[in-house]
């Protein structure tokens, strides 16, 4: 072979193996993702330090570098080894939120990707939160269903107003309440449902939104408060089918119910509570009423379309008087000198004079005239009109209709209080009870009760209005100063009718749905 050959032989081998060294070269990852650690809060133009670490893969020094989360980057730093902390500052012009990453690259220049974000608030200022307030400052004992007033005070370190809130113990909080000058006195007024021992606190908020740590309790006991009205069910009486409606003599030694579904009257004598008589009178007795002197009862009988007349000296039927259709309400004017009766289908208001039971006048009224109330002097008759939503008032000198209210849905009860000032009536579809002052026949108030509100009663005193909720099984108590329910008081199925007795000790209440009578006293 020659020596030319010889070469090129000996070139190709080197070539080869050059080659074959190069492949050999090794492959390059890129550094893991960096953490990254700094403060979480600042104030504008303050310079904050953060730092941040990398690991790369194949022992290669890292630089590393930031984002600042205001669109600026800073430079790469300088190389440093793997795992090593980096730590670079920045300062952001603007109060906001910002986000700051790290990412990192090893000396063959692939990057990581940049890390998980860390938040920092930067403020105009740094704020603190308000001291702890002052324990409130109330009373330490009182009843429920009363309200009582608190107060405490809360100072900011830097001078900010502050709003105040207080936990009643009760598992409620009140609103905040306005914004107030550091240290200035916030009161609030707060009513418990149950009796128990509260304990309050108090928190501060400043105009940042920072909130204080809640103040120590104030200890607060409530009792029930003293129950100057019947409140409890003492008896159960049962009486006729689907008893209605009630009147007690004036006496207070028997009421007397009527039994729609057995047309007849139930006697009940209230020293013992027992039945000791029933009268049978006309086709679906509901309204009844005592003449002032106890000597007769008027029942309107809604399905023969007349009134009995029971003597109660006997307890006879003496007359029935014919009226116009489906009477169902019936008053007595206080001097017993005239009976009025609302018939439900004719729209009207028949008048009984009692001395010789003849109807002297009919007074048109509303649609559907479901319940009826005279006021104490005689002067003026009202009646619910149930399909019209409102209550006609009828002068008494001449039996016109002087006046027409509009009151809630479906009126039905109605009863007035014993100096003749207010009236009030339930709203069955509604659920309250409306309120009309007599002085000039303005509802001034509409008090929300149970479910389906029907019968309506007053005690003597006119202290206390009671009313049957006929779907809730109750009786709401309303305390006439203001206005507030003070009990619901469970008696039997469907309530409907209701009457105190004279003393104002007992309440009587005809369940419907039962059959029966439930006498709720102290």
């Amino acid at each position: 072979m020659s020596l030319k050959w010889l070469k090129i032989i000996n070139f190709s081998l080197m070539l080869a193996f050059s080659l074959l060294s190069g492949c050999k070269k090794k492959l390059n990852f890129p550094p893991e993702s960096p953490t990254i650690s700094g403060p979480r809060i600042g104030v504008v133009d303050t310079n904050y330090t953060f730092s941040t670490q990398a690991y790369d893969p194949d022992g290669d020094s890292v630089a590393m570098r930031f984002y600042w989360g205001d669109g600026t980057v800073s430079e790469w730093s300088s190389y440093v080894e793997s795992g090593e902390v980096v730590a670079m500052g920045h300062s952001w012009l603007s109060p906001d939120t910002y986000y700051v990453r790290a990412q990192a690259k090893d000396i063959h220049g692939d990057t990581s990707d940049w890390s998980s974000a860390h938040r920092i608030a930067i403020h105009l200022r740094l704020n603190t939160p308000p001291n702890k307030p002052a324990t409130p400052d109330g009373p330490g004992a009182g009843y429920t269903d009363s309200v009582y007033t608190f107060s405490t005070q809360a100072y900011d370190p830097d001078g900010d107003s502050v709003a105040i809130r207080f936990y009643w113990g009760d598992g409620t909080v009140s609103e905040w309440s306005s914004y107030v000058g550091s240290g200035e006195v916030v009161a609030m007024g707060h009513s418990w449902l149950s009796p128990d021992t509260y304990y309050l606190r108090a928190q501060a908020k400043d105009i940042h939104g920072d909130t204080s740590d809640w103040s120590d309790a104030h200890q607060i006991v409530l009792d029930a408060p003293p129950r100057d009205y019947p409140y409890r069910v003492v008896a159960t009486v049962p009486v006729g089918t689907w008893p209605r409606c009630l009147t007690p003599l004036p006496n207070g030694e028997f009421v007397y119910v009527t039994n729609s579904g057995s047309n007849s009257v139930s006697i009940i004598r209230t020293a013992d509570n027992s039945v000791v008589n029933a009268v049978p009178v006309g086709d679906e007795p509901e309204g009844i009423v005592s003449l002032p002197d106890g000597s007769f009862v008027y029942v309107a009988n809604s399905q023969s379309n007349n009134v009995s007349v029971i003597r109660t000296a006997d307890n006879r039927v003496i007359t029935a008087i014919r009226v116009n259709a489906t009477p169902t309400a019936i008053a007595v004017l206080p001097d017993g000198s005239y009976v009025y009766v609302t018939n439900w289908d004719s729209r009207d208001v028949s008048v009984i004079r009692t001395a010789d039971n003849e109807v002297v006048a009919t007074v048109p009224v509303g649609r559907n005239p479901r319940g009826v109330a005279v006021l104490p002097d005689g002067s003026y008759v009202y009646v619910t009109n149930w399909g019209a939503n409102n209550v006609s008032v009828i002068r008494t000198a001449d039996n016109e209709v002087v006046l027409t209210i509009p009151v809630g849905n479906a009126p039905q009860g109605i009863a007035v209080l014993p100096d003749g000032s207010y009236i009030y009536l339930t709203n069955f579809y509604e659920n309250t009870v409306s309120v009309i002052r007599t002085s000039d026949n303005v509802v001034v108030a509409n008090i929300p009760v149970g479910t389906s509100p029907t019968g309506i009663a007053v005690l003597p005193g006119g202290n206390y209005v009671y009313v049957t909720n006929f779907h809730d099984n109750t009786v709401s108590v309303i305390r006439t100063s203001d206005n507030v329910v003070v009990a619901n008081i469970p008696v039997g199925e469907e309530p409907w009718g209701i009457a105190a007795l004279p003393d104002g000790n007992y309440v009587y209440v005809a369940n419907w749905g039962s059959g029966n009578v439930t006498v709720i006293g102290r």
